[in-house]
């Protein structure tokens, strides 16, 4: 007998059932389909997701064990799931159905994910960077990266305050990072600070990020003319200089005519030299390479899913296929993300990864999971119970 009450029912409950259906209603992703749903399909992939199967020959067999318990999860397959019932349903159920959920769920989310504070600024804080996925050119022609390789390529923008990743533009290799993102005109991104490495240095992006609003912090790129305008005095500790600067080639100058800030800073663990260029000049010079330095947890970021999530072998050939997989595995992440949340756990993501890995499909709720840390987050567990399962 099979209780339907178990713990990965909670999970999908997390993902509001009237959100699925309008967008499977928009990309019409159940037309012809009998019994392998898109909620099917999702269900299979984020099962893949938590208990990390990189086949399809792995997810028919672990699925097919528990057939019984699916049935409880608003799954029907009268002869269980198979490979190419799972293998047509990644050509049929397009990837932009995931990409949309995962942008759905983030606006839903994002509200309820709030850090501490540990800056002396209240500024939005996001990372660009750009980490690629290599895949075998011979089983992904169209991922061709170079001659004898291939890959994807994610570009993300990471609230570091929220660590979440709010951007996410998935491409193939050959996109060059300044290219992953360039739409900057969304009005959140008023006032907020973006931080980035020398790869995206573009004075053409510095001046729009000026015109609209936006901060920025990133090294100072080799072969860079420009001329000092004025030194100010820091006593930020590890600061070396903080002065004003305007670029001086005619090209730069004539892109971004206005002034820049020029920040030298020696990390005292390292002994590195750091050049920082932002165009913040009402915050501290420590506070500049600060910034930067909270660069890495993008870096973090992309170790992470690599490691924790199945990302790097793949369930099909095609790109849907792929581009499918890898918007399940952020989809999942950013459910870690809210109940982490939510529940006020203590431990890290991966703990409470494994935390749900071994309970999985136990007769138990995230709240019981997790019960020593709900009872002293403050409220009862029926509140927390609404806040987690109705966002």
């Amino acid at each position: 007998m099979y209780n339907s009450n178990t713990l990965f029912r909670g999970l999908l409950t997390v993902v509001p059932g009237f959100l699925f259906s309008s967008l499977v209603r928009q990309f019409n992703t159940d037309r012809y389909c009998r019994h392998f749903t898109t909620y099917a399909q999702f269900t299979v992939l984020l099962f893949a997701q938590i208990r990390g199967k990189d086949s399809l020959r792995d997810i028919e067999i672990a699925f097919n064990q528990r057939h019984k318990l699916f049935y409880h999860l608003g799954i029907t397959i009268p002869n269980g799931v198979k490979r190419s019932t799972m293998a047509d349903a990644n050509s049929r159920i397009t990837y932009r159905f995931y990409q949309q959920l995962f942008f759905k769920l983030l606006e839903r989310f994002s509200r309820n994910l709030v850090e501490p504070n540990k800056f002396r600024f209240t500024n939005d804080l996001y990372a660009l960077d750009a980490s690629f996925v290599e895949m075998v050119i011979n089983m992904f022609p169209w991922a061709k990266f170079r001659a004898t390789k291939g890959a994807i390529k994610l570009h993300v923008a990471f609230n570091i305050r929220k660590q979440i990743p709010e951007v996410v533009v998935i491409t193939t290799g050959k996109v060059g990072d300044r290219m992953g993102f360039t739409d900057f005109s969304a009005p959140k991104w008023f006032n907020s600070i973006w931080v980035f490495d020398k790869g995206y240095w573009d004075i053409y992006r510095f001046n729009l990020f000026t015109r609209k609003g936006i901060y920025f912090v990133t090294r100072l790129k080799r072969r860079v003319c420009f001329e000092v305008v004025k030194t100010h005095p820091s006593k930020s500790r590890g600061v070396r200089s903080d002065q004003v600067i305007r670029l001086s080639s005619k090209r730069s100058l004539e892109t971004y005519p206005g002034e820049l800030r020029l920040v030298r800073y020696i990390d005292d663990e390292t002994g590195i030299d750091y050049e920082f260029v932002t165009n913040i000049f009402h915050l501290a010079a420590g506070t500049i390479a600060l910034i930067y330095k909270n660069r890495w947890q993008v870096e973090l970021f992309f170790k992470w899913i690599k490691q924790n999530l199945v990302i790097k072998t793949f369930f099909g050939t095609t790109q849907n296929a792929v581009f499918s997989q890898v918007w399940v595995a952020l989809i999942y992440y950013l459910i870690l993300s809210y109940i982490k949340s939510q529940t006020k756990f203590s431990g890290s993501i991966r703990n409470l990864a494994e935390i749900i890995d071994e309970r999985l499909f136990d007769d138990c709720t995230i709240l019981d999971v997790l019960n020593p840390i709900s009872q002293t987050s403050g409220g009862s567990p029926e509140d927390l119970q609404l806040d987690l399962f109705q966002g």
